[in-house]
């Protein structure tokens, strides 16, 4: 999934995208479940710069008894 957004500086003639991405899989078998989420995000605030990007990886495993 991937999502765009824009937004128009009111001060400027310049225009900042947002944007944002993930991709999630699972896996279940029986009682147990494996959970694996990718996600992105550049521009973050509307504002460039390496400190706007973000990126984060979860992985999740559950036991149910």
């Amino acid at each position: 999934m991937v999502i765009i957004i824009t937004n128009q500086n009111k001060k400027s003639s310049t225009n900042t995208e947002l944007e944002a991405s993930s991709v999630q899989i699972a896996y279940s078998a029986g009682g147990l479940s494996i959970r694996l989420a990718d996600a992105t995000i550049d521009n973050q605030n509307y504002q460039t710069g390496t400190a706007n990007s973000r990126d984060a990886t979860t992985l999740s495993v559950a036991l149910a008894f």
